[in-house]
Parts: C-alpha cells; sequence; structure tokens
C-alpha cells in the first residue's frame, strides 16, 4: 500500500524569501532548494503520493526547470495550485504524466492507524469546509507560512474543527504524512 504525504510553499527558486518576515534559515536559494529535495527524497518512497498544497516554484523557473525538478523527487506529485502557480505551466506538466493532478481544491479519504479520514486540502485555510465539525475530516492548508502565529489553529480549535498547517515553515521542510499530523494533533489537546 502505497503512502501519502503532503506539504506545500516550498518556493524553489524564491530568493526573496529568504529575508521576508522571519525568512528561512538557508544563505542561498540553491542551499534551500537542495534541502528540501533532500529530506523530501530521504523520507518518501518511491511509489508514495504527496499532495503539494501550492507555491512550489517561483517565476524564474521554466516547465523545464520544473520537470527537472520534480523528476529528481520521490513519489507521484499532486499539484493544488498556490497564488504564486501558474496553471498553464503544471497543465503542461499533467500533459507529460510528470504530475498526476492539478486542480484549486481536493478531498480524499485516506485511511490511517486512527481510522478513515476526510482530507479537504487547499493552499488556502478555509473557514468553513466539507464535513468541518465531524472528527473524521481535517483541512489542510499552507499559504501563510506561519506567520499567523497560529491564528488559525486556533480559531479552528475554537469551532471544533480539526486542521493542519503543511506548509515545509511548519514541518521541518519535509513531507509530514497524515498519521503524523493526527499525533501532533492529539498531543496539542493534552497539551
Amino acid at each position: 500500500m502505497s503512502k501519502t504525504y503532503f506539504i506545500s510553499d516550498l518556493h524553489f527558486g524564491h530568493e526573496r524569501l529568504l529575508t521576508l518576515g522571519d525568512g528561512r534559515p538557508f544563505k542561498t536559494i540553491e542551499e534551500h532548494d537542495k534541502t528540501i529535495i533532500d529530506n523530501w527524497n530521504k523520507k518518501v518512497e518511491p511509489n508514495s503520493i504527496v499532495y503539494i498544497l501550492g507555491d512550489i516554484f517561483f517565476d524564474k523557473y521554466k516547465v523545464e526547470d520544473m520537470e527537472k525538478i520534480f523528476n529528481s523527487l520521490c513519489g507521484e506529485k499532486r499539484i493544488i495550485l498556490g497564488n504564486h502557480d501558474k496553471k498553464t505551466d503544471f497543465m503542461k506538466l499533467l500533459e507529460k504524466g510528470i504530475v498526476k493532478l492539478v486542480c484549486n481544491y481536493c478531498e480524499k479519504e485516506i485511511k490511517t492507524k486512527y481510522g478513515k479520514f476526510l482530507v479537504v486540502m487547499c493552499h488556502y485555510p478555509i473557514l468553513e469546509f466539507n464535513r468541518a465539525f465531524r472528527e473524521n475530516s481535517i483541512m489542510l492548508y499552507g499559504h501563510t507560512h506561519g506567520t499567523d502565529k497560529g491564528l488559525y489553529t486556533e480559531i479552528y480549535k475554537q469551532l471544533g474543527f480539526n486542521s493542519y498547517h503543511v506548509g515545509v515553515d511548519e514541518n521541518d521542510f519535509t513531507p509530514i504524512m497524515l498519521d503524523e499530523i493526527i499525533e501532533k494533533k492529539i498531543k496539542n489537546k493534552h497539551d
């Protein structure tokens, strides 16, 4: 059975991101990009599925550059577009079979060791989502880079909804599995 991972806000090639806001802990964009690729390939097995929840590349990368990076990453890539992503570029990658899905929003039922969950995925945090009131559904999002200082997490918590920010800034620049997310959510309930 293949494993499923989630990640967002990779921002390959986005040099300005290294100093924007709190910045990212890298001296160069090359070090940044290599770290994400290395972390990804240490964790993700070749037959796995990875949902990338937007903001993958920055303008300096052309489709050929994107193809090269995607081909260096393990697993099947499924794209949920973010505000920095050009749909036309990703549709070209879809036509070539480099990625297997391109959309703005996605729902998927996924089996975990904690039972089956409806996973709602969007680049942006959505306040109300399908089955939000059910314990076995979760909203996964990116976009905020953690600059919201937990505000969305707190809002979702007050509403009684499950949510998790899958951005690299929040997850050691590494894809994360749903079981890991659920374990973090369980731990946070007891903290």
